[in-house]
């Protein structure tokens, strides 16, 4: 689960929530590259390295084996079923993405929310028929579901005294490999990302309310996997 990257509304679900607009990262890696090749990848015209952790997350799930937040800012993420399994992630490591496997969902507690927000997840299905949430939120935000052949991206707004209002943008699931999605607002447009390209956008104006929201990975027992 970037504010400017709820699994049904505002992260996670890295899974990332930030503040600021989605950019490609690897931490991994980075922690990998010597002074040398850091200052060199910096330099005009190199490619531009980003530790996620500086870019004003409000949270960030690696699910390496645990339910962490690892800016320190939220509780641990609580496993409401099973205890919580972990699979090999999308770069070869052991027990470094979550599992969802219709026996857990995980819960993760007071997330603050913002009109100018995003959400970043990798995410890879078991089913593609299903129709549940990946990361979503109790209240108002943004969220990242799997409709049927599809992962969709949405949002919900509600306007103060009116009625709640969802706009979700869909892409077709051609293949159940790993997959990244960011969903981002900014109090004018939606935007969907799919594997690092904008596929969709949609202007909805309003605000989303300062207040704090619950978030649920795999929420109605989503099958798959889900990293970062």
């Amino acid at each position: 689960m970037k504010k400017q990257f709820q699994f049904l509304a505002t992260s996670i679900i890295t899974i990332a929530f930030i503040s600021c607009s989605k950019q490609s990262i690897d931490l991994s890696e980075h922690q990998q590259m010597s002074a040398e090749e850091q200052t060199a990848a910096n330099k005009p015209g190199g490619p531009i390295i980003i530790d996620p952790l500086s870019v004003k997350l409000d949270a960030w799930f690696t699910f390496n084996n645990h339910l962490k937040d690892a800016t320190g800012k939220l509780v641990d993420g609580v496993s409401i079923g099973q205890p919580a399994k972990y699979i090999t992630d999308r770069k070869g490591n052991r027990y470094s993405a979550l599992k969802p496997d219709g026996s857990f969902h995980v819960k993760i507690f007071d997330v603050p929310q913002q009109t100018a927000t995003s959400i970043s997840v990798w995410v890879r299905t078991a089913d593609l028929a299903q129709n549940k949430g990946i990361v979503s939120g109790n209240t108002q935000g943004l969220f990242v579901v799997q409709n049927p052949n599809k992962y969709v991206g949405g949002l919900t707004l509600v306007p103060p005294g009116g009625i709640s209002i969802t706009t979700a943008l869909p892409k077709d699931i051609v293949n159940n490999g790993w997959h990244h999605i960011a969903v981002t607002y900014d109090g004018a447009a939606m935007k969907f990302y799919f594997d690092g390209a904008l596929t969709a956008s949609s202007n909805l104006p309003g605000s989303i309310s300062a207040t704090l929201a619950n978030y649920i990975v795999a929420n109605g027992f989503w099958k798959g996997a889900v990293d970062d």
